[in-house]
C-alpha cells in the first residue's frame, strides 16, 4: 500500500533525476558546439 508521502518522495526524486539529465545533456551540447 502506497502512502501519500511515499508517492511525493518518488515524484520528487524523479524530478530531481530528470533535472540532472537535462543538465548533463545541455553540458554535452555546449561541449559539442565548442568542438565543432
Amino acid at each position: 500500500m502506497l502512502s501519500q508521502n511515499h508517492i511525493i518522495l518518488v515524484y520528487h526524486s524523479l524530478s530531481t533525476v530528470i533535472d540532472l539529465i537535462k543538465f548533463i545533456v545541455s553540458q554535452l551540447k555546449i561541449k559539442l558546439l565548442y568542438v565543432n
